[in-house]
């Protein structure tokens, strides 16, 4: 009998972790207010209505600055956790 409880907890607790894997993604309407390229190859983003610090890859900077150039708002897909940018349209 418990080496079934056992058995079924490491099973649960596995199972939370591989739920805890996967980031939720949120889409945000914002204003990118300036690009501060780091160290890593990675830019930091400060936009108009996030108070956060995101963080976008190269291959992202030429819809950011565009945004900024044009002062438009800019549609990103953002990881939640992680606050990565993984996707960004005009």
């Amino acid at each position: 009998m418990k080496n079934i409880i056992l058995i079924m907890s490491l099973f649960t607790s596995f199972t939370a972790m591989a739920e805890q894997k996967e980031e939720r993604v949120i889409e945000l309407k914002n204003h990118v207010n300036k690009m501060t390229l780091q160290g890593n190859k990675q830019y930091r983003l400060e936009l108009r209505e996030s108070a956060a610090a995101y963080y976008a890859d190269e291959k992202f900077a030429p819809c950011l600055q565009k945004s900024i150039a044009e002062n438009k708002t800019a549609t990103l897909k953002v990881a939640a956790y992680s606050l990565n940018i993984l996707e960004c349209k005009n």
